[in-house]
């Protein structure tokens, strides 16, 4: 899921454990050569995996 607004949080509970959000601090940090999409969503992941929070931004990684 991707998002300007933010999210809810009901949207960021435990209980979704398939989805990953990005927001537009991740987009833009994609678009400008920081990071490339497969390393975001990898660390995004592995960042989930391990606290259980679906809802960091590239600069909380």
């Amino acid at each position: 899921m991707v998002t300007i607004d933010g999210v809810t949080s009901e949207a960021i509970s435990a209980d979704f454990k398939s989805i990953i959000i990005m927001d537009v601090i991740d987009i833009i940090s994609i678009l400008d050569g920081r990071i490339s999409l497969t390393d975001l969503l990898f660390k995004k992941r592995r960042k989930a995996i391990e606290s259980g929070k679906i809802y960091l931004n590239v600069n909380e990684l």
